[in-house]
């Protein structure tokens, strides 16, 4: 991936910024949806043949067929502009928030690959409670552990786990009141990764989303959220909100970026008073 600042308007009393990036990155869309596609036809004819897959067999298939995708495409490139908001803090400028379109970025537009399988998954599924409803009058159970837990936004996967510790209502660099969350973060993989790359975090009020900021004073656990961790390791990680009130309840919705079903989903309301 390569980058170029086209465009930047800095407010120097109040110590902010917006920049704007020029990104040229590789677009693997082509890559992954030709390996799912394969993988899909794998598993169906390894399960007709009555052949049970492991978890290691299937993250070993996986690899082959992407690393062979891979190596016989084309490099496609894309391109896109990305306008970040920045503040200062001390000789530092950070950004004060990032979006999905950065996500999409980083993994090669995976995320988007992604979305559009979970869209058509949700639609299939969708049609087949509408069939079942119209065939049987009796009640059926639509709930599902493996995408949805309870009332906290704690997820544990093979990658990664997050437990939810506390939250706190403070200021941000503007003055404004924000949400502060903080929640334990373990790389469980066998490779680097980061807060940022395996979990999305989404905060809403009265059903309007919350936006990011940044918090008023220097906290190392917002750092973290982007920091890259190696395997093993535990760190508390802060994403913070800025608040549309502070009385009315938040609504926090936590899920796998990265899972081409899906993933877990998960939940959990605060009251703020």
């Amino acid at each position: 991936m390569t980058y170029k600042i086209t465009k930047n308007k800095f407010d120097i009393q109040n110590g902010t910024a917006n920049v704007t990036v020029h990104m040229k990155y590789i677009d693997g869309t082509n890559i992954y949806a030709a390996t799912i596609q394969e993988y899909t036809r794998k598993v169906a004819v390894a399960a007709y043949a009555g052949k049970t897959m492991t978890q290691d067999d299937i993250q070993e298939m996986l690899a082959s067929l992407l690393t062979e995708n891979a190596s016989t495409a084309d490099e496609k490139y894309s391109d896109i502009d990305i306008t970040y908001p920045l503040i200062k803090i001390g000789d530092e400028w950070k950004i004060v928030s990032l979006d999905d379109t950065t996500v999409k970025v980083m993994c090669a537009n995976f995320k988007n690959v992604k979305d559009e399988i979970s869209s058509q998954l949700n639609d299939d599924s969708s049609d087949s409670s509408s069939d079942a409803s119209a065939d049987s009058t009796e009640p059926s159970d639509t709930s599902d552990s493996a995408q949805t837990a309870g009332s906290s936004i704690d997820i544990t996967t093979d990658k990664f786990s997050v437990r939810f510790k506390q939250f706190a209502v403070s200021k941000d660099y503007g003055g404004n009141s924000c949400l502060m969350i903080y929640y334990d973060y373990t790389n469980s993989g066998d490779s680097q990764s980061s807060a940022f790359v395996d979990f999305t975090l989404q905060a809403s009020q009265n059903g309007e989303s919350l936006e990011g900021t940044y918090p008023e004073a220097n906290d190392t656990a917002v750092d973290n959220y982007m920091n890259t961790i190696d395997p093993g390791k535990t760190v508390t990680v802060c994403q913070v909100f800025l608040l549309k009130d502070t009385t009315s309840d938040v609504t926090l919705q936590g899920k796998e970026t990265l899972n081409v079903s899906g993933g877990q989903t998960t939940s959990q309301v605060l009251k703020l008073q």
